[in-house]
């Protein structure tokens, strides 16, 4: 008996040692649960196995979208628009996405910083500084809409508000010396090109 229950700690600690055969898991037991596909997805794609992290994500984000789950169905779509624009190179169907994130829930910042990414990468400063504002707006601590903001500023060289910006991140990310220091580093690029 006692061997059985040892084996079966052991099979179980793997178990939840795997975050692929955890999720996985709970799905299979629950394939409706939005949140479990998320996690799901996110363990995918950590693995590298993006087309099965990008089905993931989708049925999470049509359970949610079903179920009236606007914040599920916000991040599940942000998931979808960060693997195809990076893994699969389709910043059309990123920018899709992130619109139905925001239809899903307008106040899910990091649906507005994915954007601003998005067009950040494709010198799109001013779509890139509109989409940074908002995700600043509905996540005044979120460091990545500040620095976004700041560097897109910068690259249309408003460089005095990119500063003042940065400042702002800077006293907000003062209990966190890894996000400080992240900070102080942007703020040192946009500095450099003052001269």
């Amino acid at each position: 008996m006692a061997l059985g229950l040892a084996l079966l700690a052991f099979v179980r600690v793997g178990t939840w040692g795997d975050p692929v055969v955890l999720w996985g898991n709970e799905v299979e037991r629950d394939p409706s649960r939005a949140p479990a596909l998320i996690h799901l997805a996110g363990a995918l794609a950590e693995r590298g196995q993006h087309e099965q992290a990008l089905e993931a994500n989708s049925r999470a984000a049509a359970i949610a979208e079903a179920a009236g789950q606007g914040r599920l169905e916000a991040i599940a779509r942000t998931n979808i628009a960060g693997l195809v624009s990076i893994h699969f190179d389709r910043a059309d169907r990123a920018l899709t996405e992130l619109e139905r994130a925001v239809a899903a829930d307008p106040g899910y910042a990091d649906a507005y910083v994915a954007a601003g990414v998005i067009h950040a990468g494709d010198r799109r400063w001013s779509a890139a500084e509109q989409a940074f504002r908002r995700g600043l707006t509905h996540g005044p601590w979120n460091t990545a809409a500040a620095t976004g903001l700041a560097g897109a500023l910068a690259a249309r060289g408003s460089i005095d508000e990119a500063l003042e910006i940065l400042a702002q991140a800077r006293r907000r990310a003062a209990g966190s010396p890894e996000i400080l220091a992240s900070v102080e580093r942007k703020i040192d690029l946009v500095e450099a090109l003052r001269q």
